[in-house]
């Protein structure tokens, strides 16, 4: 049985099972990336976004979960989680790469033979070289249970500059991540329009035409009102093969002038 991030948090806000998350006092997540925040581990932005791609994800999906891993771009996956469950006292995960299940067993099953003892939790899981690390529950925010998921959660990315500043660092590598915050940056007023289209400009130009799956990377953003800045030389609407791949998760943007898609 296997249960997403997205049904958690939907369950964790409803009020039919709400209570029972409030009721959770250990949690326990063997995944990779359960409590990360977004320091830097062995692997890179583009590393991570590769082996994303590599487990079937999307390369627009890929972009913006390594984009939340290690950039300013949305929340940090360790205060997800310990939103998810917000009275535990002890959450445990792992801030980057977990040990896959049999390497993990025995210690594990060693570990459960005393699980109420901190000392014996550090001699087992939280040692070498399996190192499970613990967080704890922490109250819902404003938007944990609502529509709305800002993907700006730092002043830096409300500026003109500190947008300029991502795109210039992650444009290149992360284009949708770049195309939604400058969305949401002209959404919330935080920027004008011509000062968005300057930064839309700006992330084309960063992104390396040759680059690792470029169309499949880019050309869903044709389905938007980004679809001016997609480089003609990508053919999207002729070479449509990029389409078996995509899925609808790509955020429209706040464009009121009227334009064609090409």
């Amino acid at each position: 049985f296997t249960i997403s991030l997205d049904d958690l948090k939907k369950y964790s806000c409803s009020s039919t099972c709400q209570n029972f998350f409030d009721s959770i006092k250990k949690v326990y997540l063997f995944g990779c990336n359960t409590l990360a925040t977004k320091k830097r581990d062995t692997r890179s932005t583009e590393q991570y976004r590769d082996i994303l791609v590599a487990d079937d994800l999307t390369p627009h999906q890929a972009q913006r979960i390594a984009a939340q891993r290690y950039t300013k771009y949305g929340i940090q996956i360790r205060d997800e989680m310990s939103q998810l469950f917000p009275r535990a006292e002890r959450i445990y995960g792992y801030d980057g790469p977990s040990p896959l299940g049999p390497a993990l067993r025995p210690r594990l099953v060693e570990y459960l033979k005393n699980i109420d003892s901190d000392s014996h939790f550090e001699a087992t899981l939280g040692s070498a070289p399996f190192f499970m690390t613990q967080s704890q529950g922490e109250p819902r925010d404003q938007f944990m249970c609502s529509s709305e998921k800002p993907n700006i959660r730092t002043q830096a990315l409300t500026t003109v500059a500190g947008l300029r500043e991502y795109i210039q660092e992650f444009g290149s590598t992360l284009p949708v991540a770049a195309f939604d915050l400058v969305n949401e940056a002209i959404t919330k007023k935080y920027i004008q329009l011509d000062e968005g289209d300057q930064l839309q400009k700006l992330i084309i130009r960063q992104f390396n035409l040759s680059g690792y799956k470029t169309r499949e990377s880019l050309c869903p953003v044709v389905l938007t009102p980004f679809a001016k800045w997609v480089p003609a030389e990508l053919n999207c609407v002729n070479d449509t093969s990029w389409v078996k791949n995509y899925k609808s998760d790509v955020a429209p943007a706040p464009r009121p002038r009227k334009r064609s898609l090409r």
